[in-house]
């Protein structure tokens, strides 16, 4: 599998930070402008890994010749 550039986060990282903030939220204790704000950085972070994910099967997908 190729490196990925430094600057960019891979998937377990992302995946790490996305449940921190789903925790964040969970625990109910930021201002409502607060929680806007990490629940628009969370969809950011459920994107990014939605693409590494979609990356993966299409990779696998050509690879084997059939859908996953």
């Amino acid at each position: 599998m190729p490196k990925t550039k430094k600057s960019q986060p891979g998937f377990e990282q992302l995946l790490r930070e996305l449940e921190e903030t789903v925790t964040v939220l969970e625990q109910g204790q930021l201002t409502l402008e607060q929680m806007l704000e990490k629940y628009a950085a969370g969809l950011e972070l459920l994107r990014s890994c939605r693409g590494i994910l979609q990356q993966a099967e299409q990779m696998l997908t050509q690879d084997s010749g059939q859908e996953v």
